[in-house]
């Protein structure tokens, strides 16, 4: 009741102030207006001064009527326009804007004045004071003037102190006679007479003298414009022009005169001998050629580029190239050869002492073509593999030992290597392997201990290519294949991306608390043709119970506590586990806040070892939770499941009171997540596929 009443008390209100307005100018009515409501038109302004350039909108205050439309006039356009209220100001004077509709009018006379500004003369034309013309030649003036922002076309007239050496025609400064004159030019603009509306220049003019160059090759040539040479005459089969011979001509006043005086600006990349030009290594220069008579000397100049000729190098198919090592300058170029310049892409490299290159962004098969050069020649290398710090036996050690400071950087595996690395550091924030490992296909034999190979990963870390073979030490303790990545846990430390791509993992024994890959899995790790076959798990008891401990890859995943799982949504690729026995691929406890919380995973085509089970997830509905699982009451097999039970995760289900994980993926990723067999056997039952990889599967 109470609102009905207050929407007619506003209706009422509206209807008295609208009664109430004010009539606005005194038009006749509208034959379509009501006697009760007069017609009225009027403008926002009915006089107003303006400067020259201004522009202004003129605002109309009436009805619509319907059929009815505004027409702006003015009563003078010269001297300001008017479009949709919108005036715009042209020339001085005063014009009438006028408005008509519905049979009314209203009117504001507009004055168009100069206000406070003064115009200026511009010559777009002259840059400079001074002008040097040839006798017989003319220059086109063009000038216009500058008021209030705006340009204005202006006559010019010239007042001229030797009109026997240049005169005023049409706009042009026409060059009579050889001599000097100063010219005054004055703009005529609405009687306006100001030292702004004109400008001084002097005017030199003198022969009429143009040089030119031909190279001289036995008959006439067009004038050059520009000359390349080569450092070498012929590289790779091929021929190049590595000499010259130039001459300059003058023409004056028509005539043509020969011998001028030739010079070079830079005598580093070639030299001049009686007009032969010889291109001595890369660089440019300029050819001067002087002409001189009573009247003075007359120059011009040639641009010369000397250019070391490139071929596509062909030898190998692939240019490896350690950035941390002289070039092979010898091998690739020749005895007595010395790199002058090198670029990768479009960068210029920095060359020490002709055989260092330095710059070289290392990224392996993906690095980017090199062209180098010398004085005899250049290659355009295509196809390069450039790493930072070749591995080999005898420096693997050294390389891989974590020290106090980030691992970063490409390392290339050169040759099969076996190496004892179970006296590897324990990783921190600031100290573990944040580069690229790549194996080339190699194989990496390593003694492992608790920090395994690496000690730790992050930071966008690879590795790739690479056949390990662990062998884990006897040390009463766990151990790690790859790394065990001590301080993944650390909220300070984000970039824990870890690539591995292409590798092929084995063991030659396997104790209990052993890890192929880490003890504490990089929070964000993506795998990609993955193969990992272990021996030596038969000395382990059968799998019954999640608190073994017993693990093929990781200990503890942390990523299944946070989510989204990247495993599930094509982060592993491919990757496939044969384990002997059956076992978890994560199993793992740890102690946060004094509480112990044990995490468990399994690989996805080991489902149904698990027992009824209910997924938290919707497969179909690409939902991530899909992968964590709980047991039923009913499942006897509830040993295999975390006792241990997050409080996000309880909140989520209720119902359960342990849980696990699966390793599986989307749909859209039939090989995703991660697949356990016994034997190659079943695993080739189940995918009959040749290789992971590169790796055969045998």
């Amino acid at each position: 009741m109470k609102r009905t009443l207050w929407k007619s008390l506003l209706a009422l209100s509206g209807l008295s102030l609208l009664a109430g307005l004010p009539s606005c100018g005194n038009a006749a009515p509208s034959p379509s207006s009501s006697a009760s409501t007069p017609f009225s038109l009027s403008l926002s302004e009915t006089d107003k001064s303006v400067v020259l350039g201004d522009s202004f909108r003129l605002n109309a205050y009436h009805q619509t009527i319907a059929g009815e439309k505004e027409e702006w006039v003015s009563s003078d356009a010269s001297v300001a326009s008017v479009s949709a209220g919108v005036v715009k100001t042209l020339s001085p004077g005063e014009a009438t804007i006028t408005l008509f509709y519905a049979g009314a009018s209203a009117s504001c006379l507009v004055k168009v004045g100069y206000g406070e500004d003064s115009p200026y003369l511009l010559i777009p034309t002259l840059l400079e004071d001074e002008l040097n013309l040839s006798q017989g030649s003319s220059y086109p003036i063009e000038g216009s003037v500058y008021f209030n922002h705006q340009a204005y076309p202006a006559s010019l007239k010239a007042a001229i102190s030797a009109p026997e050496v240049v005169s005023f025609e049409d706009g042009q400064l026409k060059a009579k006679s050889i001599g000097e004159s100063d010219v005054l030019l004055q703009a005529e603009w609405h009687g306006f007479d100001s030292p702004l509306l004109q400008r001084k220049i002097h005017v030199s003019v003198h022969k009429d003298v143009s040089i030119y160059f031909v190279e001289e090759d036995g008959g006439e040539s067009d004038p050059l414009t520009s000359l390349t040479l080569y450092s070498t005459s012929s590289w790779q089969g091929e021929n190049y022009q590595k000499t010259a011979k130039v001459s300059a001509r003058a023409v004056v006043n028509g005539t043509e005169k020969r011998g001028l005086s030739l010079s070079l600006s830079n005598e580093k990349p070639l030299k001049l001998e009686n007009e032969t030009l010889t291109a001595i290594t890369k660089g440019s220069a300029s050819l001067i050629a002087t002409y001189s008579d009573s009247t003075g000397s007359y120059s011009a100049a040639l641009p010369i580029t000397v250019s070391c000729p490139i071929a596509v190098y062909e030898n190998e198919e692939t240019l490896y190239l350690s950035t941390n090592e002289d070039f092979p300058v010898k091998e690739v170029f020749g005895d007595g050869a010395v790199i002058t310049a090198a670029k990768q892409g479009e960068r210029d490299l920095v060359v020490q002492e002709g055989k260092r290159l330095v710059g070289v962004e290392a990224e392996g098969e993906a690095s980017e073509p090199l062209t180098i050069e010398t004085d005899g020649g250049g290659f355009y290398f295509p196809s390069v593999f450039a790493y930072d710090y070749g591995v080999n036996q005898e420096n693997a050690k050294d390389l891989l030992t974590l020290n106090d400071k980030i691992l970063d950087g490409y390392y290339y595996l050169l040759e099969d290597v076996n190496v004892d690395m179970s006296s590897q550091r324990y990783s921190e924030t600031t100290r573990y392997f944040g580069g690229v490992f790549d194996g080339g296909g190699h194989t990496f034999q390593a003694k492992v201990g608790r920090d395994g190979l690496f000690g730790g990963v992050s930071d966008r870390a690879v590795i790739k290519n690479t056949h390990f073979e662990f062998t884990f030490a006897s040390i009463g303790a766990s151990c790690s294949g790859l790394a065990k990545n001590a301080w993944v846990f650390d909220n300070r430390f984000e970039g824990q991306m870890v690539t591995l791509s292409n590798l092929y993992i084995t063991t030659t024994n396997f104790p209990q608390g052993t890890y192929a890959l880490f003890e504490e899995k990089s929070r964000q790790l993506a795998m990609k043709d993955v193969y990992v076959k272990l021996s030596g798990t038969s000395s382990l008891p059968d799998y019954t119970d999640a608190e073994q401990g017993t693990s093929a890859l990781f200990g503890a995943d942390r990523a299944t506590m946070a989510g989204p799982f990247s495993f599930f949504q094509g982060g592993y690729q491919n990757v496939y586990v044969v384990s002997e026995k059956w076992m978890p691929m994560m199993n793992g406890a740890l102690n946060i806040n004094g509480e112990i919380w044990r995490y468990v995973g399994y690989a996805r085509n080991d489902e149904s070892k698990l027992g009824p089970l209910v997924h938290c997830g919707r497969l179909s509905e690409k939902d991530n939770q899909y992968c964590v699982v709980y047991p039923t009451k009913e499942n006897e097999t509830k040993a295999y499941f975390s006792p241990t039970m997050p409080s996000w995760q309880a909140d989520f289900r209720e119902d359960a009171t342990a849980f696990a994980w699966l390793y599986a993926s989307e749909e859209a990723y039939p090989t995703g997540g991660i697949f356990r067999y016994d034997s190659v056997q079943q695993l080739l039952a189940e995918h009959p596929i040749e290789r992971i990889g590169s790796w055969p599967v045998a």
